[in-house]
């Protein structure tokens, strides 16, 4: 299970932006292919005394259709709703956590030392529709469009999942700091600096966005 840096942008959206964006002339015009719907339940996972959580790491199972993966984030580096940090996946069974093909050594070790391993439940969860689009800018760059509907839910509360990703997939990261300003200046879309993953801890420990 070998490190892949993930990039991307994320707007809070109103829902009638969430209507509106993929109707956006200039937009349209990057699209490639046709968008894709699917359903995603997510489960998060950290110690009583969340340890994970403390060491910037966030961990998650997540369940698309039948098939379940396996995902680990780091905290990474965030600005105006860009983050760029590393991301560790692989598929697993059901929801059987697994660390053994993790290559960086001193994060399986620690997950799987047995003060974290034998400690490590379920905390909160996500579940939402996600419409992803593909977009192909002019010099060449591919992104992803994620637009998110749902909600995250711990300690029997829950809040909202109303936002826009946009991920890059290969080139270079200015057409989608670009992208999301144009993003802001037509639609009701801010940046959004709070990750799903740290909503849910909020929500946990109840304290206030």
């Amino acid at each position: 299970m070998s490190a892949h840096t993930e990039i991307e942008l994320k707007l809070r959206a109103s829902a009638a932006a969430l209507e509106q964006v993929l109707q956006l002339d200039w937009l349209q015009a990057l699209c490639e292919g046709p968008p894709l719907c699917q359903r995603y339940f997510s489960i998060y996972y950290d110690t009583p005394e969340l340890s994970l959580r403390q060491q910037g790491i966030a961990l998650r199972v997540r369940q698309v259709g039948t098939q379940w993966m396996q995902t680990i984030k780091s905290r990474g580096q965030e600005q105006d709703g860009l983050s760029v940090r590393q991301e560790w996946e692989c598929p697993i069974t059901e929801h059987h956590l697994d660390f053994s093909a993790l290559e960086d050594g001193t994060l399986k070790t620690f997950l799987q030392s047995e003060s974290t391993l034998n400690r490590i439940k379920p905390r909160f969860v996500t579940e939402f529709e996600r419409q992803t689009q593909r977009l192909r800018c002019a010099d060449g760059t591919l992104l992803e469009l994620a637009l998110d509907r749902g909600e995250v839910r711990a300690g029997g509360r829950s809040t909202p999942i109303m936002e826009i990703e946009l991920e890059l997939l290969q080139g270079d990261t200015q057409p989608i700091t670009h992208i999301g300003r144009c993003l802001q200046d037509a639609l009701a879309v801010v940046p959004e600096s709070c990750s799903k993953a740290e909503r849910g801890y909020r929500l946990l420990l109840d304290t206030p966005p």
